[in-house]
């Protein structure tokens, strides 16, 4: 009995200063996860003037040699009697196509995402950095593309590639920095943003950069992260200099 009182006894005593403890524990979770909010809110607005818009294919994308497309040209082939002789046929007169428009695309799509672009893709867009894709395959081919990779394409901000039949849209003509600039514009004042443009063909960043976009040429993620980086570090001095 006694020891009951006693149990008792020394729980009402410690209840409170457990209590209050608990209380102080939650008190400063909570104010860690204000503070962590704040600055995410902050990073964010901060910086939605600078846009990263990058190409596809080689940049975003390798292609897979090792089974998919292996794999995916023998079916085509197998669907398509007579190919040996188109085969022939187009190599000697390269008139012709040898597969159907969707095996083209099929074949196009077998791609593999490369790793480090796609984390430094992620660590922007937590950074709060708007991105875009501006790519020259066709719209039906990007289609396919993020039906294959459905996570993937959910951080952009919006996505160009080229109509059917409209060729003369493709990197590095004028008409299509116009049309990528103008999904830009849909969102943001061009007057008040920095575009940074990446992409793995020479003629296509030196004409982007004729338009006024910041080019940077891609040889690997590592290159292109070092290079992002002191642009959008020249961009901050630029406009410290300015105010």
């Amino acid at each position: 009995m006694l020891y009951k009182a006693l149990m008792l006894f020394f729980t009402l005593v410690a209840a409170p200063t457990t209590l209050l403890q608990a209380m102080e524990v939650k008190k400063a979770a909570a104010a860690e996860e204000s503070a962590g909010s704040a600055d995410s809110a902050s990073s964010s607005n901060v910086n939605k003037d600078i846009i990263i818009a990058w190409d596809l294919h080689g940049v975003l994308f390798d292609l897979d040699i090792t089974g998919e497309l292996i794999s995916t040209v023998g079916k085509e082939i197998w669907a398509s009697p007579g190919l040996p002789f188109r085969l022939i046929y187009q190599a000697c007169s390269k008139k012709g196509n040898i597969f159907k428009e969707a095996g083209v695309r099929r074949m196009t799509n077998c791609q593999k995402p490369v790793a480090a672009t796609w984390a430094m893709i992620d660590e922007f867009k937590k950074e709060g950095y708007p991105e875009y894709i501006f790519s020259n395959i066709n719209e039906p081919t990007l289609h396919e593309l993020t039906q294959k990779f459905p996570k993937r394409f959910d951080v952009f901000d919006g996505m160009l590639s080229v109509p059917d039949g409209k060729k003369g849209w493709k990197k590095p003509s004028n008409t299509a920095y116009r049309r990528f600039k103008a999904l830009v514009a849909e969102k943001h004042d061009l007057t008040k943003v920095a575009i940074i443009f990446v992409d793995n063909k020479k003629d296509n960043v030196t004409k982007a950069r004729e338009h006024g976009l910041i080019g940077i040429l891609f040889t690997d993620p590592a290159q292109v992260k070092n290079d992002i980086t002191k642009a959008i570090a020249a961009i901050r001095r630029d406009q410290k200099s300015t105010h």
